[in-house]
């Protein structure tokens, strides 16, 4: 089976967003960001540090419900290439709020990738790829070194039968975007 639903998922600074459109210009597939655009309106928000970790986790997953709506209307005439879905909700908001939020994830009805590649990189590679980046809402999180650890070695615990670990640390964009492509090639 060919994969038509693509998710790239990993820490921040790991590389997605450049992957993500990287692999969906050479699959001619269409490539989504997560949270949908109506909720970057008030992503703010909920990324304040002051806003109630459980609040903030009900914000993304009703992205993720959004999303995976969105996802499965576009699945009908293209394959889609996700930045982040469930393992980012879930690693994030796990770590904040210190509860098991598995059981929710595992009762909405959302579509299931058919990939999903974990991006992720040394702790140092990290830390320098984001200092150099624009702020993001999530600055406060990202300066935090202790919790981006722990993020980083939750991403390299998930395994799957489509689950595929690139290690981004000394590999440049279109290494990495290589990677991935004979990686997918594989699993077809």
């Amino acid at each position: 089976m060919e994969p038509r639903f693509i998710v790239v998922e990993g820490p921040d600074g790991a590389g997605k967003s450049e992957i993500v459109q990287r692999v969906a210009e050479s699959l001619d597939f269409t490539p989504y960001k997560t949270p949908p655009e109506e909720y970057r309106r008030i992503r703010d928000y909920f990324d304040l540090p002051t806003t109630d970790p459980m609040s903030r986790f009900f914000f993304y997953t009703a992205g993720i419900c959004d999303a995976s709506r969105d996802i499965s209307l576009m699945l009908k005439s293209t394959g889609v290439v996700s930045d982040r879905y469930t393992h980012s909700l879930l690693i994030y908001h796990e770590l904040l709020t210190r509860k098991n939020l598995r059981g929710i994830i595992d009762n909405l009805d959302i579509i299931k990738p058919d990939v999903t590649i974990i991006l992720n990189a040394e702790p140092s590679v990290l830390e320098g790829r984001i200092r150099e980046r624009r702020p993001t809402s999530d600055r406060e999180l990202e300066r935090r070194s202790d919790f981006m650890l722990a993020v980083n070695r939750k991403f390299s615990s998930i395994r799957g039968r489509d689950v595929v670990h690139i290690d981004t640390s000394h590999t440049s964009i279109e290494g990495a975007h290589q990677k991935c492509l004979n990686n997918l090639l594989r699993l077809v």
